[in-house]
């Protein structure tokens, strides 16, 4: 489970950075992305702006470590890939709430996964 704190401080942010391991280079990758608080799964989801096209989630696929960091609080977790319809159309759905559907569709074109992030610490 994530510490309390962490959780205030994904509530009140609207993004993350996270880190990842490039699949060529091995060197980190650090970006920031949106992402929607699950608390009920105490998860993070995460959508690549161009689904599976995107080099950051090509970096994930091919090594599900992921850092994420937030207020000045990191914490590694293993992710993982959900590409099932139903799923990915769920976590587009909260983002346009969260974000407003005309932000979403201004930046995410061709959504067909969804990344899961456990909030717990080690991974």
């Amino acid at each position: 489970m994530a510490r309390e704190t962490t959780l205030q401080r994904l509530r009140s942010s609207r993004e993350v950075n996270i880190t990842v391991k490039g699949r060529r280079s091995g060197r980190d990758i650090s970006l920031p992305v949106w992402f929607v608080l699950d608390e009920g799964r105490s998860s993070l989801w995460l959508l690549p702006i161009r689904g599976s096209r995107s080099p950051w989630f090509r970096n994930l696929e091919a090594d599900p470590q992921v850092r994420l960091e937030v207020g000045g609080e990191s914490l590694s977790a293993r992710a993982s890939v959900q590409r099932d319809p139903a799923v990915v159309q769920d976590i587009v759905e909260r983002f346009k709430a969260r974000y407003t559907a005309r932000e979403f569709e201004r930046y995410y074109s061709g959504v067909d996964v969804a990344i899961e992030v456990p909030l717990s610490h080690g991974g």
